[in-house]
């Protein structure tokens, strides 16, 4: 017998242990779609996030809907021959490709993408402009009642200083009562009337407006706050955007810098000729010293 065999029959039988077989656990299926299945594991895979957030029993109901519609539509497609297309084929051959690719990058850069506080803060400063609003936005309070009387009752009291929250929370009928009449900030859609919107933008903050009367009622709004047009957003609320950024550009030069290397190491070749372009050669040539 010869000698790898016999290391392979001593691996084997250590991990087996005299002859008793290791228990495995049977995959459990939680889907079927003819011959296709869908288990409990594989589920959890399509649903696990990067961050490792908690997954709720929504998200793996809807991902398990998804997985069984998915899978009748590939299923209908076989049937048709659509994988004998050649275009469908070819398009098959790339995303499979771009999958190779994508898993390569995750593991080559799983390490070193950390992105520090102060990075963060100096990209936002450096790229403020990026920011900025498109539009206006004003965070209101806003109190509903049925009766011109009872709305202009309110405001007089609102006017003296009573508690807005307290008083949206005790007469208000709009959804946002439990809030206290917080809405948040807001910005101009077509659900706004022109003439409503441009007296709260002129209006100051902390500003109770006379009640207006809409299709909802008699309304009563308070402007605690107007972030302008063109002003930058604040750090925190854009600080999940930058980090992205920085990620992908740290990772796209990482990528770059792989490429190079595994182009010296290569044999490859480029022919812009059939193409009807000028080869790099050339185009190197064309860019010479004018006499």
């Amino acid at each position: 017998m010869k000698l790898p065999a016999v290391l392979g029959m001593c691996v084997a039988a250590a991990m087996v242990g005299c002859g008793t077989e290791v228990p495995t656990r049977k995959p459990v299926v939680v889907a079927k779609v003819g011959e296709a299945t869908l288990t409990v594991d594989e589920l959890e895979m399509m649903v696990r996030t990067p961050d490792a957030g908690q997954v709720t029993g929504d998200i793996k109901r809807l991902a398990l809907e998804r997985w069984v519609d998915r899978e009748l539509l590939y299923q209908a497609g076989v049937r048709d021959g659509i994988e004998q297309d050649p275009e469908v084929f070819r398009r098959i051959k790339w995303a499979r490709k771009e999958l190779v690719v994508h898993a390569l990058l995750v593991n080559r850069f799983r390490e070193g993408l950390e992105v520090t506080d102060d990075e963060v803060l100096q990209y936002y400063e450096d790229q403020k402009l990026q920011f900025a609003r498109a539009q206006t936005d004003i965070h209101l309070h806003k109190i509903v009642v049925d009766s011109r009387i009872t709305a202009r009752n309110l405001y007089r009291r609102l006017r003296r200083g009573e508690d807005f929250a307290a008083v949206a929370r005790k007469y208000s009928r709009d959804p946002s009562s439990e809030d206290g009449g917080d809405l948040g900030f807001m910005i101009r859609t077509d659900e706004w009337d022109p003439d409503l919107w441009a007296r709260l933008q002129q209006a100051h903050d902390e500003q109770i407006l006379a009640p207006v009367q809409t299709s909802q009622g008699h309304e009563i709004y308070q402007v605690l706050e107007k972030r302008l047009e063109g002003t930058p957003k604040a750090l925190e609320d854009v600080r999940l955007e930058i980090i992205n950024r920085i990620r992908a550009n740290k990772q796209w030069g990482r990528k770059t810098e792989l490429v190079e290397h595994l182009k010296i190491e290569a044999d490859y070749w480029v022919d812009l000729g059939p193409l009807g372009l000028a080869t790099w050669d050339d185009e190197a040539d064309s860019v010479g010293s004018v006499e």
